[in-house]
């Protein structure tokens, strides 16, 4: 599969972040939009002028817009769910050439217990009713809670792959899975300039599916049983 997506997409470009993290809905800004430059510049105008422009640059490549905590079932996600969806709405009203939504998916293993598979399947069919794809777009697991033990936290870890892309993947306009980093020396989760990645024993975390010598792990494996029991595209 992997050799004829390849030559499908030689010299081709599969698809475009046009915009990303733009909503923020607790700033009170009209659309839950976050207040940036472009905004500042542009108003709120500036998302459609991004989609059009890069349709009219690149006139087959899905045109995506990304954004993050949109997992769990907490208020915080679910305003910005409703956010995204009445985003997507007005773009697709105005005609406006979307084509995907990215998830990021940076799920902390400490906020599993709040993971709900049957509102996060009902905001991927949300989604999929408006005829828009779904990118998976930059799933990575933080296991700042997690047991110390090796073995014990990569068994956790791996549980947080299977349960989320179980869910995800069931939805066949679920079109790609992208890790942030493939080995756990790469992650922004290992580079330790943000506390809220720092382990209180001092370990080094180990979010991604291969370790620091290249060897695949117990995630590695959850997100290849996930994909071949996910229905066929």
């Amino acid at each position: 599969h992997v050799h004829r997506l390849g030559a499908y997409y030689a010299g081709q470009l599969h698809s475009w972040d046009v915009v990303n993290e733009a909503l923020k809905p607790d700033d009170r800004q009209p659309g839950s939009l976050r207040k940036t430059v472009f905004y500042d510049k542009l108003g709120a105008d500036y998302i459609d002028i991004a989609f059009r422009a890069a349709r009219e640059a690149d006139s087959k490549a899905l045109l995506t817009y990304n954004d993050f905590s949109l997992d769990f079932d907490i208020p915080d996600h679910a305003n910005r769910r409703r956010a995204l969806l009445d985003l997507v709405d007005g773009m697709l009203r105005r005609g406006v050439p979307i084509d995907a939504v990215g998830i990021q998916a940076h799920i902390d293993l400490a906020d599993m217990p709040r993971f709900s598979e049957k509102v996060f399947a009902s905001f991927l069919n949300e989604l999929s009713q408006r005829k828009l794809k779904i990118i998976i777009s930059e799933m990575d697991v933080n296991d700042r809670d997690a047991p110390s033990d090796i073995a014990t936290r990569d068994s956790a870890v791996a549980d947080v792959y299977r349960r989320y892309l179980s869910v995800a993947l069931d939805n066949r306009e679920v079109i790609a899975l992208i890790t942030w980093g493939m080995m756990d020396v790469d992650s922004w989760i290992t580079r330790g300039d943000d506390a809220k990645f720092h382990r209180m024993d001092g370990q080094k975390p180990r979010p991604l599916l291969f370790d620091d010598a290249y060897a695949p792990k117990p995630s590695y494996f959850a997100v290849a049983e996930a994909l071949n029991a996910a229905p066929a595209r």
